[in-house]
């Protein structure tokens, strides 16, 4: 689905998108306890991360080409995947200390907004 709307907006302005929605994601966790809010949320995020993914890459084949896009995707795959895992442990590891998880969403949220921020300075993609 991102791809279709990388298409038409462009991938810089989706990607900025998503990575808003996710940060609305983990504010959303915390700030309600309503069922359906909190499945919205979880949807968004997993949405939003599946998008991420597909959205790096197309990022990634811009601004490298496509001599170098195999190796460059396979080092993104490759942090994905590490930096997923790593931070997966270290919020476990904060989860055993903490009394409840408003921390863990609320840093997610912060480092979800700073990202979408990030973006923005990079020249116009597609």
């Amino acid at each position: 689905m991102g791809g279709i709307f990388a298409q038409k907006f462009g991938v810089k302005a989706v990607h900025v998108v998503i990575l808003l929605l996710k940060s609305y994601a983990c504010f959303l966790a915390i700030s309600t306890t309503n069922i359906y809010l909190l499945n919205f949320s979880v949807f968004l995020m997993g949405f939003g991360t599946m998008s991420n993914v597909m959205l790096t890459n197309l990022m990634a084949f811009d601004i490298v080409k496509k001599s170098l896009f195999i190796n460059s995707i396979s080092f993104l795959t490759f942090c994905f995947g590490f930096f997923q895992a790593l931070f997966s442990f270290v919020f476990y590891l904060l989860s055993s200390y903490l009394q409840s998880y408003v921390f863990i969403f609320l840093i997610s949220a912060i480092l979800l907004f700073i990202s979408a921020i990030l973006l923005l300075p990079i020249k116009k993609i597609r």
